[in-house]
């Protein structure tokens, strides 16, 4: 067996020699590709293309999401490679994919015309059970055929296209935007680039329509997007290329074929794809291999790193490659496969930060891209397999000259808000991991593929804002919730959260109701049950926890530490007594965000509940101590008592003492906005802190006087947020200046109040500002009787009318935002004369049950670290040695980490808004001199955009030598009489933000 081979014996295909000598050439069987290398995505680079290249058009194409699958033909067979592995559960599966969509008639043909040329086939492979989401559950299992290789090289598209119409397999569509030669031509052209560019919210149907009514369909596979993936499209592809209008008609002219392959292919495919869900659904073990495919005899993997050190320094030598000398050993594996006499190597990065390492170590040095893997073949291909050269393999008569791709947001919100970031919200799967979890680790995350995927700067703060809800959404729901999104099962909750945000319901339902029945005895034949609903086959969920007594008494209970409570089943015909009872419950239920729908049925057996439009009815049998579902199986239900006069001693269910995401305590802020003096402010807000009682505080600043008013109002006001629940601020706000000062209490507050508390505001404000109105405001003011009274706005009566018709401008400025925020009471009865009672009912009443607030939690912020305009790829070893000439210092003195330009380091709230409106903008810096000293060098700048902000000194880039340097060393280095020369060399950049990891 392979296994009892060495390492050696296998690099060398037998035994190894006695000296150190090279094996036998070695040959690439297949590559997996470099990790997705990402331009900006806006389309500059498309239009500077096309004006560089007057005879080029633009092929439209769409981004699928998928796993990848390289097929090549190995001994009249075909050999498949997923995962940087073979004959694993995911090839198994493919196979089976590849086997459904190519006619059993052509399976070896392609085989052997895969090995006769020394091709790979690149797919994308999808199935709708057992290997993943990729953005939804697809609607059949597929194989979309990407590029074709001949070793390390790739063929052309026309050549892709055709080798999938010769084999009957899927190619992706295509549209066609032609050359063109007048200006206004070029602007049309520009315009539906730029127009498809801004689709980054679109599904494919929107997609597909816009592109149709756009373009030319010139490649129409056998079943499309829609038919395969469904609506949740990756994004899209667009490739600047030179191709003969007689090359193109003959790419269109497949389509012909594409049609005949359609037929059958798609009943083939979703009768594969049941069969896959019911394996995963019931356990069941898929098929052995196929017959066409390659059975392997045996492999054997490297585990010693020195082991792994050794085959990449062969490769290094053998195939003159340097990435191989650069890998580090214990982030590679390496594989040997044997079949028949030969021997075979699969050797794979392990993970994919290891490309952002290498990149940011060694980017832009030599120009080679760093692959994720490579097949080589460590033994000839047998003479009798070389075939008669195809002349459709000579050359490609499409020349690529620049390729612009990016993402949708659709498909962002699942994979990277999602599949690559739940664990940083809700923890891994394993839950052994140590790492932070919560809302910042989330939005941190989040905020980190903004960079590695150039997204623009509009569609990040879209997304941003859709997963910040998200986070909260999540974090607030049971850990029944949690579970699930941890275990990978995020497509049903994720578009529900969508179906709500989109309907606007989401604040409606901040809590995930834990899915048990909870049911209140009002009459003491029944008593008190609490049982268990299974959500689906062979799940069975905890019931909730209730408060029980020492001694159980029949008759009516309490609810009590219940924790969330899906439904609130109340049994029928409640006595007159129990009405409080109900209305208290529900009541105290609202208040923890939850709903309870009673609805007893007249019939005594049945209890009924409601869920949205859906419904369903139990039946309870007291003796046996079940409970049936209508049509299903006996549910298991415990009894329990609850003492009755518990009950009645109890006032609140609620804890007083709310906690929000963070274990924070929850307070609440009641102020009046727009409200100018006269309308009755004072007593109103007095009004509600009696209403509300001993929980409600009023801070006045009538009540203070003197030079130090104001800080002493202030501390004040800080001191009552901290001792109770809601803290009432009595002093005019007529702007949104005014209410930044408001907002800037519990943070003036320290760690008294914004490590301590999350807080909540309530606002209200006036429903008009009419002459009529301010007239009211005024005459009250002039019947004011004692000097106190008569000191307004901090002015004594005879100098009032001038700041009071500023404070009313003011005001009337600032109205109809006011009137938007979340969190207000909009009312007209400020200036109706007695309507005060009523007006101080309905505001206590919107204090006590508001459940959408404004919220400035300063603890939910992922703060910016700086911004900075990084130099994406790094300069070369070339340019390097260029700056480092006449220096004294060579390449290996220099500590490279991220060359970028530094544009504002611990921003101001001002800078951080400017720059996050031109997150991931492409930008050109010119370097003219550098200067230097023991600890670095300093490059000068030029940059290409105007910075308005005074952000840095010096627009510079510090290189740090061994040693180390800091900014301000590289800002006094370059002000100095320090070592200098001049330069002329200009690098591309974007704009990236780097978020605090503290």
């Amino acid at each position: 067996m392979l296994t009892d081979l060495s390492y050696q014996e296998c690099l060398w295909a037998g035994p190894a020699p006695s000296k150190s000598l090279p094996p036998p050439p070695i040959t690439t069987l297949t590559s997996f590709l470099p990790k997705f290398e990402n331009d900006a995505e806006d389309m500059k680079k498309v239009h500077d293309l096309l004006l560089n290249y007057s005879e080029a058009g633009v092929l439209l194409t769409l981004k699928h999401s998928g796993s990848l699958l390289l097929v090549t033909g190995l001994e009249g067979k075909l050999a498949t490679f997923s995962k940087n592995s073979t004959a694993n559960d995911y090839t198994k599966i493919m196979d089976r994919i590849l086997a459904a969509t190519v006619p059993s008639d052509r399976r070896l043909p392609l085989a052997d015309y895969l090995e006769g040329h020394n091709l790979s086939l690149s797919f994308e492979a999808v199935s709708p059970a057992l290997m993943g989401d990729h953005g939804d559950r697809p609607r059949l299992p597929y194989l979309l055929l990407t590029s074709v290789h001949r070793g390390d090289s790739p063929l052309g598209l026309d050549q892709v296209i055709e080798i999938a119409a010769r084999f009957s397999l899927i190619p992706n569509e295509m549209w066609w935007l032609p050359p063109v030669t007048a200006s206004e031509e070029f602007n049309s052209r520009a315009d539906i680039l730029n127009g498809l560019s801004k689709k980054r919210g679109a599904e494919y149907s929107e997609a597909r329509e816009y592109l149709d009514e756009n373009a030319r369909l010139v490649v129409s596979p056998p079943l499309r997007h829609s038919e395969l993936q469904g609506e949740i499209l990756e994004g899209f592809v667009v490739f600047v290329v030179e191709i003969p209008q007689d090359r193109l008609e003959g790419i269109a002219k497949l389509n012909e074929e594409f049609a005949r392959c359609r037929e059958g292919l798609r009943e083939r495919l979703a009768a594969l794809g049941a069969r896959l869900v019911e394996e995963e659904q019931n356990g069941l073990p898929g098929p052995e291999r196929l017959p066409e495919f390659l059975q392997w005899e045996g492999e054997c993997g490297v585990t010693k790193e020195s082991e792994v050190a050794e085959v990449l320094k062969i490769l290094a030598e053998e195939r003159g490659a340097v990435m191989f000398s650069r890998l580090p050993p214990e982030d590679v594996a390496v594989k040997f496969l044997k079949h028949s006499s030969r021997y075979f190597m699969i050797l794979h990065v392990k993970k994919d930060d290891v490309f952002a390492k290498y990149y940011e170590k060694y980017g832009g040095q030599s120009g080679e891209r760093l692959n994720r893997g490579h097949v080589f073949s460590l033994t000839p291909a047998p003479p009798r397999r070389q075939k008669t050269e195809d002349p459709m393999l000579f050359e490609s008569q499409v020349t690529i000259r620049g390729t612009v791709k990016w993402k949708l947001l659709p498909y962002i919100s699942r994979t990277f808000g999602n599949r690559n970031c739940l664990p940083a919200l809700v923890g891994a799967k394993n839950r052994t991991k140590t790492a932070m979890t919560g809302y910042n680790p989330f939005m941190k995350a989040v905020e980190r593929f903004f960079t590695n995927w150039r997204v623009d700067a509009a569609y990040c703060k879209l997304h941003r804002e859709k997963m910040s809800d998200w986070a909260r959404f999540v974090l607030t729901q049971n850990s029944l919730y949690k579970d699930q999104l941890r275990n990978g099962s995020y497509l049903t909750p994720f578009r529900e959260f969508e179906r709500m945000q989109k309907e606007g319901t989401l604040g409606e339902q901040q809590v995930k109701n834990e899915p048990v029945i909870i049911v209140i005895d009002l009459e003491p034949e029944i008593n008190l049950l609490e049982g268990e609903l299974p959500l689906k086959k062979g799940e069975c969920l905890e019931p909730s926890v209730c408060y029980r007594t020492n001694k159980p008494t029949p008759g009516l209970g309490r609810l009590m530490s219940v924790q969330e409570p899906h439904f609130l089943l109340v049994a029928p015909d409640p006595p007159a007594n129990a009405k409080r009872a109900i209305s208290t419950t529900k009541a105290c239920l609202r208040k923890q965000r939850l709903e309870a729908i009673v609805d007893p049925t007249p019939d005594h057996s049945r209890l009924r509940f409601l869920i949205g439009d859906e419904e369903e009815h139990f039946k309870i049998s007291d003796d046996e101590g079940t409970m049936t579902v209508d049509g299903g199986e006996p549910i298991k239900i415990f009894s329990t008592f609850l003492d009755a006069k518990a009950f009645a001693e109890e006032k609140e269910v609620l804890d007083d003492s709310a906690k929000d995401l963070d274990g924070r305590q929850v307070r609440r802020v009641v102020a009046t906005l727009c409200c100018p003096p006269g309308t009755g402010k004072s007593t109103i807000l007095k009004g509600v802190a009696e209403k509300l009682g001993k929980k409600a505080c009023v801070v006045s600043s009538d009540d203070f006087v003197g030079e130090s008013a104001r800080n002493s109002f202030e501390e004040a006001f800080i001191k009552s947020m901290a001792d109770n629940q809601i803290s009432i601020y009595d002093k005019n706000i007529p702007d949104g200046d005014g209410l930044a000062r408001l907002m800037g209490r519990h943070v003036m507050g320290g760690p008294r109040i914004s490590k301590r508390f999350a807080v909540e505001y309530i606002f209200i404000v006036p429903q008009m500002l009419t002459d009529l109105n301010i007239d009211v405001a005024r005459s009250r003011i002039a019947q004011r009787s004692n000097e106190k009274g008569r000191n307004v706005l901090g002015v004594w009566f005879d100098a009032f009318e001038d700041v009071f018709s500023d404070y009313v401008r003011n005001c009337r400025r600032f109205l109809s935002e006011a009137q938007c925020m979340r969190g207000v009471f909009v009312t007209p009865k400020f200036y109706v004369d007695n309507c005060i009672l009523d007006l101080v009912h309905e505001v206590a009443a919107f204090v006590e049950n508001c459940s959408d607030p404004y919220i400035l939690d300063t603890n939910a912020v992922v703060k910016t670290k700086y911004w900075c305009v990084e130099l994406s790829p790094p300069p070369s070893e070339s340019d390097l040695l260029e700056i480092l000439s006449g220096t004294g210092y060579g390449v290996s003195d220099l500590v490279l980490k991220r060359l970028h330009v530094t544009l504002a380091f611990a921003p101001t709230r001002q800078q951080d808004q400017y720059w996050n409106d031109r997150q991931n903008t492409p930008m050109t810096v010119k370097v003219s001199g550098v200067a230097w000293d023991s600890s670095a060098l300093a490059l000068y700048l030029h940059p290409s955009f105007k910075i308005p902000l005074n952000l840095t000194k010096i627009p510079h880039i510090t290189v740090a030598l061994k040693g180390g340097a800091r900014a301000v060393q590289s800002n006094a280095m370059l002000e100095s009489e320090h070592e200098r020369k001049e330069l002329e060399m200009e690098f591309e950049g974007f704009v990236t933000r780097v978020v605090n990891d503290k």
